[in-house]
């Protein structure tokens, strides 16, 4: 009855003068009518309720595993990947290796909650397509034969050998692989060793022989600077327990791994300084310098005693 009464109230009709009549319009001119009929229009579509935006792939955030902890995914749930080819910033994954792994790819990246927007950037491949990084490392989905893994899933973590890892905000320590030259033979070897958070490689001292105790002090420093991070957060092949950090003689803080104490490599840049290495690069493998020899820290070596 009252719905009647309602649609009685506000039924219009227009005479052939262009008028409106109806019980309404006795009370409201035109203008405000009209006004009103749309308030009633925008009221209906919020009953309806406003529709979500909905998930886009462009957008990353963060998802959490109870054995993996917090790692990237896009706007879809789709986990992203690294590569530990990929040290230097460039991508090594091309061909049959594309197909198993896709390139991930937003134009413009929407970084969510514990995500920073300046860690993401973009490469050009060598086919003019394009691959967006984190942190300088370019982000891959999984797709084993060639059909992608479902949303939520984490089955590329550790494959081909622990080649590929989930891509995590708080890694401070990762692993490359690659083919690399050794100063001091001339080889060429296939090496798997450690590397910092953004693919700057990390080195050991033949010197260093007894677990925890470095032996490189002064200019030594200069040339080999300290690595250290208050807390170490790796991939899942590495063992948080083969970690450990020390108190030099001179004050400074140093991480080991297996006993080593982990530094980085820094040449002469040509202009009677030193330069650190740029990420990827390899120069003080096999290198001589403070009196001994010098190599990248392959996590299988073994460790050192007291």
């Amino acid at each position: 009855m009252k719905l009647k009464l309602i649609h009685r109230f506000f039924s219009l009709s227009v005479t052939p003068g262009n008028r409106i009549t109806g019980p309404i319009a006795t009370f409201l001119p035109l203008g405000v009518l009209i006004l009103f009929l749309l308030g009633l229009a925008g009221c209906r579509e919020d009953e309806a309720g406003t529709p979500k935006e909905a998930p886009d792939a462009g957008q990353v955030k963060l998802a959490t595993s109870p054995t993996l902890g917090t790692y990237l995914t896009d706007g879809l749930g789709n986990t992203l990947y690294l590569f530990t080819r990929d040290a230097s910033g460039t991508s090594n994954c091309s061909g049959n290796c594309a197909t198993i792994w896709p390139v991930y790819y937003a134009e413009n990246v929407s970084a969510g909650s514990g995500l920073e927007g300046i860690d993401f950037g973009t490469i050009t491949l060598p086919d003019g397509s394009r691959q967006t990084t984190y942190k300088g490392w370019p982000l891959y989905y999984y797709a084993p034969g060639g059909v992608r893994e479902e949303a939520g899933e984490t089955r590329g973590e550790g494959a081909s050998n622990n080649a590929w890892f989930v891509a995590k905000p708080d890694y401070t320590l990762l692993l490359a692989g690659q083919t690399i030259p050794n100063n001091a033979t001339g080889q060429p070897e296939s090496k798997r060793y450690l590397v910092d958070e953004k693919g700057f490689t990390l080195y050991y001292f033949e010197r260093d022989t007894v677990a925890n105790q470095s032996q490189c002090t002064g200019g030594c420093i200069s040339a080999w600077p300290l690595y250290y991070r208050e807390a170490i957060k790796g991939p899942s092949a590495l063992s948080a327990a083969d970690f450990s950090s020390i108190t030099r003689p001179d004050g400074m803080r140093q991480t080991t791994y297996k006993g080593r104490p982990l530094y980085y490599f820094a040449p002469p840049d040509g202009q009677s300084g030193r330069q650190r290495e740029l990420r990827g690069e390899t120069k003080g493998h096999g290198t001589i310098g403070a009196g001994g020899l010098w190599f990248v820290l392959d996590p299988a070596l073994q460790g050192l005693t007291m």
